[in-house]
Order: C-alpha cells, then structure tokens, then sequence
C-alpha cells in the first residue's frame, strides 16, 4: 500500500486571532490599570466614610495608589506611551488626589474642607491656564512637583484614614504627623506646580496684550528705510 501522505490540520479561526487578542491585551494594559485607578478610588473613598467598612476601602485605596507605578511601569515595559494614555492618567491623577483629600475629611478629626476647596481652586486654575497655552500652540512640560504632590496626597490620605480609623493604634502618633505632613506638604506642591504653569502663562497673555507697532514701523521704534 503507498504511503499516505498527511497534511497538517488548517488552524482554525480561534488559533489565528489569539496572537492578535494578546496584543490588543498588551497594548490595553496600561490603560486598563489607569482606568482601575479611578473605579478603586472612587469606591474606596466611600467605603471609609462608613467604619463598619473603612479596613476594605483603606486596603482597596492603598491597591489604586500603587496603581500608579504600575501603568506608567507598564507603558514603558510594552511600548506603550500614548497620548490617550497620559490624559487618563491625569484624570486617574486629578480623581485620586481630590478623593484622597474628601476621605478623610468625612471623618471625625479629619482635614477641614477648606484645603479640598483650595486643592481644586489650583486644579480648575491649571486646567484653564493649560487650555489657553494649548490654544496658542505652547506646552508646558509637567514638572517633578506634580508627582511629588501626587505622592505626598496618596500617602498621606493612607496614613491619615489608618490613623482615624484607628487600624494601628500602636502607631497613631506617627500616622496622624505622616498623614499631615503628606496631605499638607502635597497641597504645597501642588501650588508650586501651579506656578509653574502661570508662570509662561503670565508672560505669553502679556506678549499678546502689546500694542502692535504701527503699519511700517518696525518694533525698535523706527520706519524701514525706503528703496
């Protein structure tokens, strides 16, 4: 009998489109990460206005701020810096430093509401200034006080929310001064961001306030001489 020769099976649909499912998952990653920033938070800061369930909230904040390092760890890991990706993680940002101050201050004993007004009077002034440089074709680069700020709110709401809720009473002295000097310490830099940003800001809305020269006159005061 002659041999037989035996093909090898055609791959079916579900074999072809798993390379492309895990590379649509690759480039999401980051993405997704970000956007469980903004879900953790959210639920979290509700979970610890009520005591019967501020351990979970304070344990599931504590997830959304690592999640921070983790998407930009991730995007870099993948190839994966997007613009789409830098504008959720500023609002994952924004949504996360502004839950990290409303927390505490639903609790007895913490940060008054002033500084979450004073916090987002920053955040509104930044976003205004930032779409009036954009309509003029200027981008001003991010600066190390946005982290830092970011850093010292996270930090300092775990530390605060653990000392209120009383999770570690041993340490609550030194939770409560952590708690202050991160919550604090973060609306200082958030300021000095700020500065950083009204700063080009101030001298681009004076540039566009001058007079323009008259019709002919160059700006050092004098007409070009004639042919």
């Amino acid at each position: 009998m002659a041999d037989l020769a035996l093909e090898p099976a055609p791959r079916g649909i579900a074999d072809r489109d798993q390379p492309a499912l895990g590379a649509r998952l690759r480039q999401r990653l980051p993405n997704l990460v970000t956007g469980s920033r903004l879900v953790l938070i959210l639920v979290a800061a509700e979970l610890i206005a009520h005591p019967a369930y501020g351990r979970l909230g304070l344990a599931l904040g504590f997830v959304a701020g690592l999640t921070d390092y983790l998407d930009g760890y991730l995007a870099r890991r993948l190839g994966q810096v997007t613009h789409l990706g830098a504008i959720l993680d500023q609002l994952a940002d924004q949504v996360f430093c502004a839950t990290a101050l409303l927390a505490p201050s639903r609790l007895d004993g913490g940060p008054p509401a002033l500084v979450l007004v004073a916090y987002l009077l920053r955040e509104f002034w930044v976003a205004g200034v930032r779409r009036f440089m954009a309509a003029h074709g200027v981008r001003v680069e991010s600066s190390i006080y946005g982290k830092l700020k970011t850093n010292f709110l996270g930090w300092g709401f775990f530390c605060l929310a653990a000392h209120l809720l009383g999770v570690w009473p041993a340490l609550d002295p030194a939770l409560a001064l952590l708690g202050a000097v991160g919550i604090y310490g973060g609306l200082v830099f958030s300021y000095v961001s700020g500065w950083l940003y009204t700063a080009p800001f101030i001298r681009l809305a004076r540039s566009l306030e001058a007079p323009a020269p008259p019709r002919g006159v160059h700006r050092g005061g004098h007409r070009p001489p004639s042919r």
